[in-house]
C-alpha cells in the first residue's frame, strides 16, 4: 500500500461501530449500511446528517481509489477536499471499472489507465446529476428542491450557494435564467476539476 493510501491517514470509523464500518469501507455506496451506521433512516435525517454521510462516503470512495493510485496514474491524498477532487457515485463506479480493465490489461503489457478510459472519466464528471435533471423538467414547481440540491452540489466543491431570494428579493429575475446561470457555474467547476485530473494524469505519463 502506498504512503497516500495508509488507512490511518483517512477518516476511520467516526461513530465507533467497527463491524458496520468495515463493510462500508468495502462498499461505501450501500445506502442500507449508512442507515445502520448512522442510526437513522433517511427520512429522519436532517440536511446536516446527509452532508456528514456524504463527506464520509466521499472519503471512503477516494480511499478505495487511493489504494489503486499506481493504476490510475496519480496520487489521491487523504487531505483532498471535495474542491480538489470530488467524485460522484457514478464516476466512482466508472473509475473502478477502468481500474479493473487496466489491471487486466497489465497482463498484456499495458500499464495504468489508458487515455481512452481517462477520457471516459472526463465524460462522467461532466454528466448531469440525474435527480437535478428530473427536477429541472419543471423548474417552477420544483424550484425549492432544485435549490436544495444546488446547495449540496456547490458545497461539494467547497463553495457556498447563494439562494435566489437572497440575491433577488424582488423575484424579478427569471427563475429559468437563474437555473441556467447555476448550470454554467457548475460546468466551469467541473472543467477545472477535469483540468486538475489531466494535470495529474500527464505528470505520470
Amino acid at each position: 500500500m502506498s504512503q497516500g493510501a495508509r488507512t490511518t491517514d483517512w477518516i476511520n470509523d467516526p461513530r465507533k461501530i467497527p463491524d458496520v464500518w468495515k463493510q462500508l469501507v468495502k462498499n461505501p455506496l450501500d445506502s442500507s449500511l449508512w442507515v445502520e451506521y448512522y442510526g437513522k433512516n433517511w427520512k429522519q435525517m436532517t440536511i446536516k446528517d446527509m452532508e456528514t454521510i456524504s463527506h464520509w462516503k466521499q472519503q471512503l470512495m477516494l480511499r478505495q481509489l487511493a489504494n489503486n493510485e499506481s493504476v490510475i496514474g496519480f496520487v489521491i491524498k487523504p487531505e483532498f477536499r471535495s474542491a480538489d477532487f470530488f467524485i460522484d457515485e457514478y464516476a466512482f463506479l466508472e473509475m473502478l471499472d477502468a481500474i479493473k480493465k487496466a489491471k487486466e490489461g497489465a497482463k498484456k503489457g499495458k500499464s495504468g489507465v489508458v487515455r481512452a478510459e481517462f477520457a471516459g472519466m472526463e465524460a462522467v464528471i461532466l454528466q448531469e446529476n440525474e435527480e437535478l435533471k428530473r427536477l429541472k423538467s419543471n423548474p417552477k414547481a420544483n424550484f425549492a428542491m432544485i435549490e436544495s440540491l444546488y446547495e449540496q452540489i456547490f458545497k461539494e466543491f467547497n463553495i457556498q450557494y447563494v439562494y435566489y431570494h437572497e440575491k433577488y428579493p424582488d423575484s424579478k429575475y427569471p427563475l429559468i435564467k437563474w437555473v441556467e446561470d447555476q448550470e454554467a457555474a457548475l460546468l466551469d467547476l467541473k472543467m477545472k476539476q477535469i483540468a486538475e485530473l489531466r494535470s495529474k494524469y500527464n505528470s505520470r505519463n
